[in-house]
């Protein structure tokens, strides 16, 4: 558990659903006239230089992300934890026996010395051998925000999984993680990610979004709200409600409303919308067959009788697949129709 709420919960993943009636168009989303609301950039014929040093940065910033994404450094997987080392932890609490929610977590990394945990937990750890499992005895601060684990005791069992340095693997020693069967594979993606990565920001940059539709504002920046609430519940136990979270920061609802609308859905929104309109202005049409077809592929890639077609759709909305057809559609037209050099 957390010792204090994390201003910013907003940074987790948030899974937006927009949906609507179809239009003439034959899509979900965005059921109106978009150039009434986005100005577009001249979007073909962009340039991208290869050799140019703004290339060089995204090739390698491509590269950076990965690493960080899966957690692609090297491991010190012997010897004893000590204060200021990055701990990859698995966590279960317990409270008279019984695990809580928000209490348990797996793969977490901890700073340790960060003060993050409640005190006792990062101090306990210190000296504990890598790859062992102990148990800490704690108590909750009579002040902490879940009123229904302040001032109880509690054991959390530990496993400590390894220490994660700073120092990131190379694409040799990485490549087959991410499922390419040769160095030179993975290097091939990198550049067609780097190349996509650069198109994309050039079209965001360059086009101009006048204003964003009521509808979909009003829909996007609920649901944000909606699943900030989850996430912090699952962290902090569901006695910590979105309305206990905005008195402890002096926030008004209203004021709340418009910092995720700020900070989330505008850039949410205003991708979709030159996506959208790029694909509207090139006159490409929507094929269910290819989006059914690229949901298959991904359930497939799971490999997993839990995660069928069925669950994809409810979890995720078929806007969201029609949303991801789309957007490779326009990256495709963007780079046939780019100077790439």
């Amino acid at each position: 558990m957390m010792k204090k709420i994390i201003a910013l919960i907003l940074v987790l993943t948030f899974v937006f659903a927009l949906s609507g009636c179809k239009n003439d168009k034959g899509r979900i989303k965005y059921n109106l006239k978009l150039e009434k609301y986005v100005t577009l950039c001249e979007y073909e014929g962009l340039v991208i230089d290869k050799k140019g040093n703004d290339y060089k940065k995204a090739y390698e910033s491509t590269i950076t992300s990965d690493v960080e994404s899966y957690d692609l450094h090297e491991k010190i997987t012997e010897g004893k934890l000590k204060d200021g080392d990055v701990a990859n932890i698995d966590y279960e609490g317990k409270i008279n026996g019984v695990a809580f929610s928000g209490g348990t977590a797996k793969g977490y990394d901890l700073k340790l010395g960060s003060d993050t945990f409640i005190d006792g937990f990062e101090d306990k750890l210190v000296g504990v051998k890598i790859g062992s499992t102990v148990d800490l005895d704690l108590t909750f601060p009579k002040d902490y925000g879940s009123t229904e684990l302040a001032g109880k005791d509690v054991v959390f069992t530990v496993k400590v999984n390894y220490v994660k340095t700073e120092t990131a693997l190379k694409p040799e020693a990485f490549y087959k993680d991410l499922g390419c069967e040769t160095v030179e594979e993975y290097y091939e993606t990198v550049e067609k990610r780097t190349i996509n990565d650069l198109l994309l920001n050039k079209v965001l940059t360059d086009s101009k979004v006048n204003k964003y539709p009521e509808k979909e504002k009003e829909s996007v920046t609920e649901q944000g709200i909606e699943n900030f609430e989850i996430n912090m519940q699952n962290y902090y136990g569901s006695s910590v409600t979105l309305e206990s979270y905005l008195s402890a920061n002096g926030q008004t609802r209203e004021e709340f409303e418009d910092y995720v609308f700020e900070n989330y859905t505008k850039s949410v929104m205003a991708e979709e919308m030159v996506i959208y309109a790029i694909f509207d202005d090139a006159g490409m049409k929507m094929d269910k067959d290819a989006i059914a077809k690229r949901i298959k592929e991904i359930v497939a890639s799971y490999d997993s009788d839990t995660i069928t077609e069925k669950t994809l759709k409810e979890t995720y909305g078929e806007d969201y697949f029609e949303y991801l057809y789309t957007q490779e559609k326009v990256l495709e037209y963007l780079k046939e129709n780019a100077k790439i050099s």
